[in-house]
């Protein structure tokens, strides 16, 4: 689907732009389409804030950069095995697993 799709809107802004018509799409698979490309942006950026949050609350609990450095990367391990197996499970990227993420990276 994540291939498909932006080619069919390639063809279909040919198609507007040949014969100045306006075309679109819709159906429950450009709807999964277009909340997965938002989950995705609104994950990645919750969780580079997330991170550079967690970041500073280790700095200043432990107030060692060594011990930071390893607690965050045991953390960034288990978060990488968590989204690992969400995707192995759930085959895709989506609402679901970007909570099991975000809830790994708030238990660390």
């Amino acid at each position: 689907m994540n291939k498909i799709i932006p080619k069919v809107k390639r063809i279909l802004a040919d198609i507007n732009q040949d014969y100045s018509i306006k075309t679109g799409l819709t159906g429950a698979y450009i709807y999964t389409y277009e909340a997965n490309k938002t989950v995705s942006f609104d994950f990645s950026i919750t969780t580079y804030l997330s991170i550079i949050l967690i970041i500073i609350i280790f700095y200043i609990t432990f107030g060692n950069i060594i011990t930071t450095v390893l607690v965050f990367i045991s953390l960034l391990i288990s978060v990488g095995v968590t989204l690992g197996l969400s995707t192995i499970v759930f085959k895709e990227f989506n609402i679901l697993t970007s909570f099991v993420a975000a809830i790994t990276l708030g238990l660390g």
